[in-house]
This record gives structure tokens, C-alpha cells and sequence, in this order.
């Protein structure tokens, strides 16, 4: 009897799933567009508050290195440019000790001058002008004031409250006041601090093109020096020989 019973049962079930489901019913198999975007997760708008706050730190970290990548540039030029002098200068003292005079004396000693003034190029471009958070030069958005540059570089006045997004006691703080722990409130907070920073990257653009303007004007200066000093040696070759 069991083995009669249970077809009986399974067709029974059958019989009424099928009946309340109609599979040619095109709305059952796929589902309104309405029902399927009302039904997505509340996590997808903090995944893509994620993906923002990612982009835009990704934004501020590649104009970071390329500041840094040219601060490296300039150190090793100035270390070029320092060596020459130095070694150059050493030479001649010498051969002002020693009183030997000759025509090939003019490239060599205008050589030393190029080379002094390249390092002047090289100083100049290390000069800091990219502000920090929290400063008033930071907060000011006036370009071209260079009275407000000279009294806020060589006379700064007490710095201001930083931003939001490089304020970690702000942001555990923030965390901490959040209500149910939702992180879409503290992502939003975050990523318009962020952007708020836009006239920031604005300055590091501007930097990094003015330091190019003086690391090629020394570059400049340092190759005419060395046509110089190859043309002093010759000279002074000759004149031995």
C-alpha cells in the first residue's frame, strides 16, 4: 500500500503547485523592472559611496606622488649641480694659487658662474608653496596675491581647524555619533571634504608646473656650463701641449 500511496501524494503536490503558478505567465518568469530595482539591497548605496571615496582618494594620492616623484628629480639634479661647483670651484683656486693665466681661463671661470646660477634655479624650486590644511593660505582661494603669499609663508598666523577627511579624532568622533552605526552619513561626510580639496589639487598643479619652469632653466644653465668646461680643457690641453 505504500508503494500506491506515494504517487498518489506527489501528484496531489504537483497538481497544486502547478495550479497556483502559471508558467506561461511572462510576469512570473521575468519579474517588472520596478519589482527588481525595489528589491536590491540597501547596501548598494553604500557601495557606491565606497567606490567614490575610493576614486577620489586615488585622485589625491597620484597627485601626492607626482609631487613627490618631482621633489626626487630636483634632488638629484641639485646633487649634480652641487658636485660640479663644488669640484670645479676647489680647481680653481687652484690654478689661481698656482697663476696660470691663458684665454681658456674666460669659458672655465664662466663656467663656475652658470653653474652658480643654476644652483640658484635649483633653490627655487624647492621653495615650499603648496599649503598646508588647516592654513589660511589653504582657505584662501585668491591666486596671483603675492602680499598674502609673503605674509602667510614668512609670517603664518595660527593654523585653523583641518579638514575633515585628514582629521582622524573628527572622524572616529563622527563614527562614533553615528546613528545604528549607518556608514552612508559618514561616507557622504567624507567624500565632500574630499572634494572640497579640489582648489588643493589645483595648487599642486600649479607647483609642480612652475618647478618644471625652473628645473629646466637649470638643466639649461648646466649643460651651457659643461660646452664651457669642455672648451676651457681643450684650450688648456693645447696650451700645455
Amino acid at each position: 500500500m505504500l508503494f500506491v500511496a506515494a504517487p498518489d501524494i506527489l501528484d496531489v503536490g504537483a497538481a497544486s503547485h502547478t495550479s497556483d503558478t502559471d508558467p506561461e505567465d511572462p510576469s512570473m518568469v521575468n519579474p517588472p523592472r520596478e519589482d527588481r530595482l525595489d528589491a536590491k539591497s540597501p547596501m548598494d548605496s553604500t557601495e557606491a559611496l565606497l567606490w567614490v571615496h575610493d576614486e577620489l582618494i586615488r585622485i589625491e594620492r597620484h597627485w601626492t606622488d607626482q609631487v613627490q616623484n618631482q621633489q626626487r628629480r630636483i634632488a638629484a639634479i641639485l646633487a649634480v649641480n652641487g658636485f660640479l661647483l663644488a669640484f670645479l670651484a676647489t680647481a680653481g683656486l687652484q690654478i689661481t694659487t698656482r697663476r696660470i693665466t691663458g684665454w681658456y681661463l674666460y669659458p672655465f671661470y664662466s663656467c663656475l658662474v652658470l653653474l652658480a646660477a643654476a644652483l640658484v634655479f635649483g633653490v627655487l624650486t624647492l621653495f615650499p608653496q603648496i599649503p598646508i590644511s588647516g592654513s589660511k593660505a589653504d582657505r584662501k582661494s585668491v591666486r596671483g596675491d603675492r602680499k598674502e603669499w609673503l605674509r602667510s609663508t614668512f609670517f603664518p598666523p595660527p593654523p585653523g581647524p583641518m579638514d575633515f577627511w585628514l582629521d582622524s579624532g573628527k572622524v572616529w568622533e563622527a563614527f562614533t555619533r553615528l546613528p545604528d552605526r549607518n556608514m552612508d552619513a559618514l561616507l557622504l561626510q567624507s567624500c565632500e571634504s574630499i572634494a572640497a580639496n579640489a582648489n588643493g589639487n589645483l595648487t599642486h598643479n600649479r607647483v609642480q608646473v612652475r618647478r618644471r619652469k625652473w628645473m629646466n632653466w637649470q638643466i639649461g644653465f648646466i649643460m651651457l656650463s659643461l660646452i664651457l668646461l669642455i672648451v676651457a680643457v681643450v684650450g688648456w690641453a693645447v696650451h700645455i701641449l
